[in-house]
Formats: C-alpha cells, sequence, structure tokens
C-alpha cells in the first residue's frame, strides 16, 4: 500500500462582512506567535503582496481579477503557503473579499479587481461570475484540505450594515432600496455556501448574533480549534470600525450622487461623521427599513429552513426611519467644508499616514498593562539608561544632569549604565555618582562586546531583570533638562504611545576661537534647530511615523521589547543605525509613537566635531549605513532608480548651497560638506563599503 502525501490544512475565514471581522483579524495579527505555539501558521501578506493589511484581501483581490503583477503575487504567495505546509500542520487564512468578489469579464478590462455594487451586469451574469470566482480560489487551493470559516447575520440587520458600509468604503450610491436589488446574491446564505461547497471544500457556518454573548473572538478560536486556550496577546483595538449614523449614511451616499467624488473625499466625510462635533451622535439608533412590511418580506424572501437556528427572531417593531432634508443636507455640507479648510494639517498628516477613516485619533491610545496599573494607581518602575565608552568627562556630566532630575510621584527610577569597555574604565565616574543620584541606585554593567547594539541591549537586559516597566535612553554625550523625564512620561501617559521621543539641542564644549569656527559652529547650531523645526511640524501634521524616535532622546514601553521581541540589530555594531532600525520596525508592528517638544536633552559638541571635515565624514557615513538598509530591504536594483534620481537633486542642491556662500557669510558650508558627504555615503554604500562611524570615538 502506498501512502499517499499528506494535504496540508488551510482555515479559510471568508467572513461575511459585519461579523466582527476586523476585530479578529487584528487579533489574528497581534498574536502570530501564540497561534504558531498552539499549532497554526497566520501567514503575514506583506511581504508578498506590499500591502499594510493585516489580513488576506489582496490574495481575494488578485483572484478576481486579470492583472498579471498581482497574480504573480498570489503565486508566490501559494508557493510560500507550500513550503509554510511542510512545518505546519495548519495554515489560517482570513479575507472577507472571498464572500463578495465575482470574476472579471472581460467587457471591462481595466479593473484588477471589482465588486458586484458598482457594476451592471444581470442578476444571472452575477451568479455566474461568481461562480466562476470560487471556481478559481478552489483551484487556486488544489492541493490543500480547506475548510472554509464563515459567520453569517441575520439577513435584515446584514443588509443594513453592509450599506452603511458600501457607501462609505465603495464606489457604490443610490439608496438602501436600489442596493438590495444589486447584491442579491450576498443575502442567498444556502447558495453561497453551497458553491464554497462545491468549489473549495467544507463549510463551517456560525451565527454572528449567537457569538456575541460568549464574544465573537471567543467563538472564533474556538472554530479554530483553540476555543480551550487563552491568548497571551492584545487585538489593536483602536482599529475596530465605529458605525456611521443613518443620516450620515444619507449624508454621504447624496454627496456621491451630486458630485464625482475620489476616493479621499469620500474617506474624509466618513471621518468627519464619526467626529463628536459633526453633529451625527446624537441622532440614536435608526432604520432604512421603510416599514416592518417591506423587512418582513425581505427576510421571508431570503429565508433557508437549514439556517433558521442560527438567527434570533426579529423585533416587533423599527427604531425611526433615517431621513435626511434638503436643508440638513446643506447644513451638514457647509459644516464638512469649514471642518476641511480648519484641519488642512491635520487631514494631510492622516492621509500620508494611511489611517483609515473610522480610526479616530481619541481612540488609538494602547491600554497596555502598564497604562491599566497606573489607572488603579499604582506606581510605574522606570529604568533610565545610558551606555558609554571612553568618556569620564562626558559621562560625569550626564550623571550630574540626572541627580537633578525630577519624576512624577506614581514613577519609581533607577539608573544604568553600561560600559562598553571591558576593563571598566566608566566604574570610578560611577562611583563617584552613585550616591548622588539616589531615588532607587543605580545599576553599573560591562558590556565587553565592542558594539553600540551589544552595549544598548545589554542596558534593556538589565532594566527588564530589575522589573522595569518603561526604559529611557540618552547617550553619554548628553545632559538633560531637570524636567526632561517629566515630559516624556506627560506624552506616554496622555497619548497612549508605547515610543516616545524629543528633540536633541547643540551644546558647544568651547568657544570659537576663529572666525571659520565660529562660522562653523553657527552652521551646526542652524542643523539642530532646523532639525527642530521640522520634527515640531510633523508633530503639528499629524505625521509621527517620518518622525524617526532615537536613543538620543527615548522613552519606551517595556512591552517592546518583551511582547514584540524588539532588539536592537547586532550587525550594526560600528555603522550606527540601529536606533533607526529599531523605530522603523516599531511602526511596522504598528506601535504608536509619540514626541514631546518639551522634554529637552542637550549634545555636548566637542571642537574635534567642529570642522568641514568632520562634518564630511559623518555626512557620509550616515549616508552609507541608510542605503545598505535600503538594499538589505528591498534589494540593490529596486533602490537604484531612486538612488540616482535623489543623487542629482542632491547634487543640485549642493551646488546651490555652495553658491550660497558668500551671502550665508559662510554658514551654508556645513550643510554643504554634509551634502558632499551625503552623495559620497551613497555611492560608496552602494557598492558594498560598510560604514565604520562608531569605530573612533569622538569626546572625552
Amino acid at each position: 500500500m502506498v501512502d499517499r502525501p499528506r494535504r496540508a490544512k488551510i482555515l479559510l475565514h471568508v467572513g461575511a462582512h459585519k461579523t466582527g471581522t476586523t476585530s479578529i483579524q487584528h487579533t489574528l495579527a497581534a498574536n502570530r506567535s501564540w497561534l504558531a505555539e498552539n499549532g497554526i501558521y497566520y501567514p503575514d501578506p506583506k511581504p508578498f503582496f506590499h500591502s499594510q493589511s493585516v489580513a488576506h484581501h489582496d490574495l481575494a483581490h488578485a483572484l478576481a481579477g486579470n492583472s498579471p503583477g498581482q497574480l504573480e503575487k498570489a503565486a508566490r504567495f501559494r508557493e510560500h503557503l507550500k513550503g509554510a505546509s511542510q512545518v505546519h500542520s495548519t495554515i489560517l487564512l482570513s479575507a472577507e473579499p472571498f464572500y463578495r468578489h465575482i470574476l472579471k469579464p472581460s467587457k471591462n478590462e481595466k479593473a484588477d479587481h471589482y465588486e458586484s455594487d458598482t457594476i451592471r451586469l444581470s442578476d444571472d451574469e452575477i451568479l455566474f461570475a461568481r461562480e466562476r470566482y470560487i471556481e478559481k480560489v478552489g483551484e487556486y487551493f488544489d492541493g490543500f484540505d480547506v475548510n472554509v470559516i464563515l459567520f453569517l447575520r441575520r439577513h435584515d440587520n446584514f443588509v443594513e450594515s453592509l450599506y452603511r458600509s458600501s457607501v462609505a468604503n465603495t464606489p457604490y450610491s443610490g439608496g438602501f432600496e436600489k442596493y438590495i436589488q444589486r447584491s442579491k446574491f450576498k443575502f442567498d446564505y444556502q447558495r453561497q455556501i453551497s458553491i464554497f461547497s462545491q468549489y473549495i471544500g467544507q463549510v463551517s457556518v456560525y451565527s454572528y448574533e449567537q457569538s456575541l454573548n460568549q464574544g465573537i473572538r471567543n467563538k472564533f478560536l474556538e472554530a479554530i480549534g483553540l476555543g480551550d486556550r487563552q491568548l497571551s496577546g492584545t487585538s489593536n483595538e483602536g482599529r475596530l470600525r465605529a458605525s456611521l449614523a443613518g443620516k450620515a449614511v444619507l449624508w454621504i451616499d447624496r454627496s456621491k450622487q451630486e458630485g464625482d467624488l475620489a476616493k479621499n473625499a469620500v474617506q474624509r466625510r466618513w471621518h468627519f461623521a464619526l467626529l463628536p462635533g459633526s453633529g451625527f451622535a446624537a441622532e440614536g439608533k435608526t432604520t432604512h427599513w421603510k416599514s416592518i412590511e417591506d423587512r418582513d418580506a425581505f427576510l421571508d424572501r431570503h429565508a433557508s429552513p437549514q439556517l433558521a437556528h442560527l438567527f434570533p427572531p426579529p423585533d416587533a417593531s423599527l427604531p425611526p426611519l433615517a431621513v435626511l432634508t434638503d436643508q440638513e443636507y446643506h447644513e451638514i455640507s457647509a459644516r464638512f467644508l469649514k471642518w476641511e479648510k480648519d484641519n488642512a494639517a491635520y487631514i494631510r498628516g492622516r492621509e500620508k499616514r494611511r489611517l483609515p477613516a473610522y480610526f479616530i485619533e481619541s481612540a488609538e491610545k494602547s491600554d497596555t498593562p502598564l497604562l491599566r496599573r497606573l489607572r488603579r494607581g499604582e506606581k510605574a518602575v522606570v529604568a533610565i539608561c545610558c551606555i558609554t565608552r571612553y568618556r569620564p568627562k562626558m559621562l560625569s556630566a550626564l550623571l550630574d544632569s540626572w541627580s537633578r532630575l525630577t519624576f512624577p510621584p506614581d514613577v519609581e527610577p533607577f539608573f544604568v549604565v553600561v560600559d562598553n569597555d571591558e576593563m571598566g574604565s566608566g566604574k570610578k565616574i560611577v562611583d563617584e555618582f552613585r550616591a548622588r543620584i539616589g531615588a532607587g541606585g543605580l545599576v553599573y554593567e560591562i558590556e565587553p562586546e565592542v558594539g553600540i547594539p551589544y552595549a544598548r541591549n545589554a542596558a534593556v537586559n538589565v532594566a527588564l531583570s530589575k522589573g522595569a516597566e518603561l526604559i529611557a535612553f540618552v547617550d553619554d554625550d548628553e545632559v538633560v533638562a531637570v524636567d526632561w523625564f517629566e515630559k516624556l512620561y506627560e506624552v506616554y501617559d496622555k497619548s497612549g504611545a508605547q515610543l516616545v521621543g524629543g528633540p536633541v539641542r547643540a551644546a558647544f564644549a568651547s568657544t570659537p576661537k576663529s572666525a571659520a569656527e565660529r562660522m562653523v559652529q553657527q552652521g551646526i547650531q542652524n542643523r539642530y534647530e532646523r532639525i527642530e523645526r521640522s520634527a515640531t511640524e510633523k508633530l503639528k501634521k499629524g505625521n509621527l511615523r517620518n518622525l524617526a524616535i532615537l536613543t538620543n532622546n527615548w522613552l519606551a514601553d517595556a512591552e517592546l521589547f518583551t511582547r514584540h521581541k524588539l532588539s536592537f540589530d547586532r550587525s550594526l555594531r560600528f555603522t550606527g543605525g540601529s536606533d533607526t532600525k529599531f523605530f522603523r520596525d516599531a511602526i511596522a508592528k504598528g506601535i504608536r509613537t509619540g514626541w514631546a517638544p518639551d522634554a529637552l536633552v542637550y549634545e555636548t559638541i566637542p571642537r574635534e566635531r567642529t570642522s568641514l571635515a568632520y562634518q564630511y565624514q559623518r555626512g557620509k557615513e550616515q549616508s552609507k549605513t541608510s542605503i545598505r538598509a535600503k538594499i538589505k530591504t528591498k534589494g540593490r536594483l529596486k533602490v537604484l532608480p531612486a538612488m540616482l534620481a535623489s543623487l542629482a537633486f542632491r547634487t543640485a542642491g549642493a551646488g546651490l548651497l555652495l553658491a550660497a556662500t558668500p551671502f550665508s557669510q559662510g554658514r551654508t558650508l556645513v550643510r554643504f560638506s554634509r551634502s558632499c558627504g551625503w552623495i559620497a555615503g551613497r555611492l560608496s554604500g552602494f557598492v558594498g563599503r560598510e560604514s565604520n562611524l562608531y569605530r573612533k570615538i569622538t569626546g572625552g
């Protein structure tokens, strides 16, 4: 008897829509490691489809269209699934578009994929295209043992919720009754189950309404065989979708009918309608059913005896009908236009960050275990850290500033110094200040393995071993303001950010001895001021994802290390940039960041850094590290076009800076020197040369 090869099991969660899918998918993404430990692999789609989705919508979209590029990505993802099946016994995918998509007909060649809401086909054509789509999905999963997981909602609730979502999130407009007629197949549950079963595999059906009693996520865990387990991670609750008021839906629907609105214009209206100041919040619950008779007739048309046990009976009465008068439409539109004008920077910031319309800023706060403890009145254990190597004078100045720090009453601080010199050259300085530091004491450790990320990771390990729940970093060539930590902590506490940074200002160690040195110092001073102004502008615009949080002024929740498993990349031991990579890794994991503009740190700039040669070299080495990181992530060929364009731009800019030197009294020479270094660093980094910026130590 010949053994058949084992067929990998795929759990395919297909929605349906409006059954808690957003909550489920964010929970799954936040608990990938926990799922793997329990025998289920939930693959990350980002490396294959280059999107920000936490679920597998891009796969569903790709199979609905005929774009060669998207189908190639889907094919690569399938190869990944085949490989993963050799390691994992069960693979879990989730994407509700599998429930709605239909296969693109040849007469609509321009769209990569589309939905039945936005096209004009007969009922028979839609059903045929729907069946062909599911057949294609089945072919894609050929060779796998697929179990479809489907949550269903009572028809009348489903169609109302789906209509509201379609008005806000698809090109559809035209009213509730028209929507019902154009989306008939979505409400034929028995037909949907039959198609899934025929072309893909077994279908497990669950009631959304019944699942609410035990919690939709708990019910989903039960559906995938983990009902007896407890999640170890969180679910990113901030991105749950708030419901639109009925009047708001009618307003957006009419706005779309009266003008050909771009997608971002619709998203802005959607976001505005969810804000407290829009006036919709006080409306209360409404319905789009004109009468109980209409609702009950709809339920009768789509009733299925096999599924009747899934749904509770409908209410005997309806909420008030959602109505929008002409006067209300114009008044709301006027309020929206004023809001749009008054909040232009805020809106641009959201759109640049690609925040979904339903993602309300006030709901973005993290709810970490530490924040919950603080709300109960317990103290937060905080580690204030620095790493050092051969800088006794600078370290002494930093420790002196630490001894003057003030702390909030709900904070219990201690201090950590990690010496990256195996001989412990900094110990004498630390011992002198140990008594002055007080407030929990000062821990001194030696990290013999030379390299900035080694020392930073060692400091983190010390902090965690002492029970730290917050970890702060500054550099050993800096001093901090008396209220520095309080300002960082205030932003952490109020914003819910888990990674907070602040500005660094220049503090020159010596007065200039010549006009040339004075000119360079002024140029350096201008650079620091320009960076701080840029940070302030990004903060105003809400563009925090592009505002790098670096360890020269840094506060992090310990969960970044304990739960998210972030660390400083040891491969960047001498090049610098391990804190930049840490920031990018945090952003990729969806970590919320914050900025404290009043948490001031002053960097001591010794005389050896106030030369044009040093500024050139600094710019070169940082540029070299940056381009090597890009190549490592994207590949050399993909980086080349953008690099060539930026080189041309920088070269032109350097020429302008040099030409401006006589008019700026030489102050643009620092920017010119760093620009030239940037150009040289890009070229040398592209051909593979590594930075050794931090092999040599400046200052003392």
